[in-house]
């Protein structure tokens, strides 16, 4: 079992994923029921409004910033 942080290297790469994802518009909820009610309680009207949102977020967060475990959670 892995309990080891994963690399810098590993979670840039898994950033950049998610990024090019959401370039291409490739993403969806992994749980709709679950995003439904986190996107009511964020007062979030338009799913559509989502994907800017996470790719800003995207933008400012760094391998710095990860705290799980192995795989990248």
């Amino acid at each position: 079992m892995y309990d080891k942080r994963p690399s810098d290297r590993e979670l840039t790469k898994r950033l950049n994923e998610a990024k090019e994802f959401l370039k291409n518009r490739s993403g969806l909820f992994a749980n709709p029921s679950k995003t439904v009610g986190e996107l009511n309680d964020l007062n979030i009207g338009d799913a559509n409004e989502v994907w800017s949102l996470i790719r800003e977020l995207l933008e400012e967060i760094s391998p710095k910033d990860y705290r799980g475990t192995r795989p990248p959670q």
